[in-house]
């Protein structure tokens, strides 16, 4: 599939895995914003272990979709 590029394409989101997606972080205890729509920032007060934590939990959700 191809990145979104207008309000069609993001009218055709799959919201629905993207709630399965949310609540297999919470259960990794990551927690991102609920919205398929919303974006995440990484701040200075992230460590490299907080990106690499975090971006292997995403990897095994991801996993299991």
């Amino acid at each position: 599939t191809r990145p979104p590029h207008n309000y069609d394409d993001m009218k055709q989101a799959d919201t629905a895995k993207f709630a399965r997606f949310f609540h297999g972080l919470l259960e990794q205890g990551i927690a991102i914003a609920p919205s398929a729509f919303e974006v995440g920032f990484i701040s200075a007060a992230h460590s490299d272990q907080h990106v690499e934590s975090t971006a292997t939990a995403m990897a095994k959700v991801l996993e299991g979709l």
